[in-house]
């Protein structure tokens, strides 16, 4: 099928990892309006020779980095994707320190198309650390040259039963929206999805 959308990226910090069961996930947060996700994966290529050829080669997933863009990051959602710390009570701001941003959760939909028939494919990665990109602002011109936020992750597989194989991600093809997004919701932990989100 086609790819010609994404919806609803959404991030969830892992409160529990212990190898052979399942993760946990605290309280989800959508990330902001989607624009983009690309998936780099880390791939082994370790071939063995024999006879003068290849006879057996390892080409396995190790790990994959995830780029996450989007329209608007809140400071509240950096301060759980990122690690940002919140400072008072009342009047709160938020500080970069030199804390490691949390493991999370992270996925997103994927809308396509084969035979003018729309699905939603939705994907959840079980473990991810995003970090700080470069930031860069400039001043407006004739044409405002819009700037947005994007945030890479490095991505690790999990031990989440006895097989013993490493798990970076999950996904399945939905007939709605509806469907794929409660899907979703339900592995970040969101229970209430904001409005802007729609």
């Amino acid at each position: 099928m086609a790819k010609i959308g994404m919806k609803h990226v959404v991030f969830a910090p892992i409160t529990a990892e212990t190898a052979g069961s399942a993760l946990t996930y605290g309280n989800g947060t959508v990330i902001g309006h989607a624009m983009k996700g690309t998936v780099n994966w880390d791939t082994n290529d370790n071939p063995l020779y024999g006879d003068d050829v290849i006879v057996e080669n390892d080409n396995g997933a190790n790990g994959y980095t995830l780029e996450i863009g989007v329209t608007e990051m809140l400071e509240t959602v950096e301060a759980t994707v990122l690690g940002y710390t919140a400072v008072g009570t009342t009047d709160v701001h938020y500080e970069i320190t030199d804390q490691a941003a949390p493991y999370g959760g992270c996925g997103y939909l994927m809308v396509l198309k084969r035979n003018n028939v729309i699905k939603y494919k939705a994907v959840w990665f079980y473990k991810v650390q995003f970090s700080m990109q470069t930031e860069e602002t400039q001043t407006k011109k004739q044409q405002i040259e819009w700037g947005t936020p994007v945030i890479t992750g490095r991505g690790m597989g999990v031990l989440t039963d006895s097989s013993g194989k490493a798990y970076f991600r999950k996904q399945k093809v939905f007939d709605t929206f509806s469907a794929a997004m409660t899907w979703l919701d339900g592995l970040a932990n969101i229970t209430t999805t904001p409005a802007t989100t729609t």
